[in-house]
């Protein structure tokens, strides 16, 4: 039997389309789920668990007046469309992210302002008020602003860090990261590259067109080639 190597090579990519194959005939995830890919990375976001909010509602003696600007993180696992009227319609989205899940209620305005982000398995970013449901007593967010995961590291992206110990340093690994690096130059991100050794960390600076943009593509394809542990996009 011949075995194709190349689609079973442990990356991101890899293992998000599986996490999404799972999703799909079991109907959940159950091996991972695709936000915990980038959990650290949400998290130097300042961007909470949805879980967090649950707990504070039910750490809450005040409950019924829970109201809460917020962003959250997860994927889209349900949508259904609900009739507000004769010719009114709103998309309600349920959102998981591996810790609790949201009914995220998106009027039309928001809907067409956003319907090409709007679909299953893609990580997105979603904005809005966070209230006790009138029509089933939870948690739910009426959405103001939804992005994906490439517009929310431009977004909040301070600085790119990659960390290259002595193994790494070597012309294909660097040749690699250039041609890695290449198509997303001249961005606003900076980008400060730290060459490791026994005793010291030497960082080489960058000059302005080695500013980078952190899109999903070029991190991820960097921490399959370094490690996931050896590139930090830097938040704060």
């Amino acid at each position: 039997t011949k075995v194709d190597l190349k689609s079973s090579v442990d990356t991101v990519e890899t293992r998000l389309k599986s996490f999404n194959l799972e999703k799909k005939v079991l109907g959940f995830y159950l091996i991972g789920h695709p936000v915990n890919e980038y959990r650290d990375e949400i998290n130097s976001m300042s961007i909470r668990s949805i879980d967090s909010y649950f707990k504070k509602l039910y750490s809450n003696e005040s409950a019924d007046d829970f109201s809460e600007l917020a962003t959250i993180s997860g994927v889209i696992i349900n949508s259904r469309i609900q009739r507000m009227g004769q010719d009114r319609f709103i998309n309600i989205l349920t959102i998981d992210d591996s810790t609790h899940r949201l009914e995220i209620i998106v009027y039309p305005d928001v809907y067409e302002k956003y319907r090409s982000l709007i679909k299953e398995n893609e990580i997105l970013f979603i904005s809005g008020i966070i209230s006790l449901d009138d029509y089933n007593g939870d948690l739910s967010m009426k959405a103001n602003k939804i992005i994906d995961l490439d517009s929310a590291r431009q977004q909040y992206s301070k600085e790119v860090e990659i960390f290259l110990s002595t193994e790494l340093i070597n012309d294909k690994i660097l040749e690699k990261i250039v041609s890695l690096l290449e198509p997303h130059k001249n961005g606003k991100c900076p980008l400060t590259i730290k060459c490791l050794s026994q005793k010291h960390i030497v960082p080489l600076n960058l000059d302005k067109e080695w500013f980078i943009n952190p899109t999903s593509m070029l991190i991820d394809n960097l921490s399959d080639l370094i490690g996931k542990e050896n590139i930090i996009v830097k938040y704060q």
